[in-house]
């Protein structure tokens, strides 16, 4: 009888142990999706405030940059393959 409960408790000990490492997993692998979401995020608007206002638009320019059609398809080339 006491052979029996020893079993159980050792197999209800494993299952506990087996969800926290499940559930910590879980948790970490969501958060580390977020985190690489939120620095992506970041990069993106760091870019874009570096950027002269100039290469986002096709008319004239707002800032001192001129810049060539050809340097401003570069530019939209560049964002929009970080996208």
């Amino acid at each position: 009888m006491l052979d029996h409960i020893l079993k159980f408790m050792t197999l209800g000990t494993i299952i506990v142990g087996i969800t926290a490492i499940y559930t910590a997993l879980h948790t970490n692998n969501r958060r580390l999706g977020a985190d690489i979401f939120l620095r992506y995020s970041d990069r993106i608007s760091d870019l874009r405030r570096r950027l002269p206002t100039a290469a986002f638009h096709d008319e004239g320019a707002a800032g001192t940059i001129e810049m060539t059609p050809d340097e401003r398809r570069i530019v939209h080339e560049v964002i929009f393959s970080i996208f």
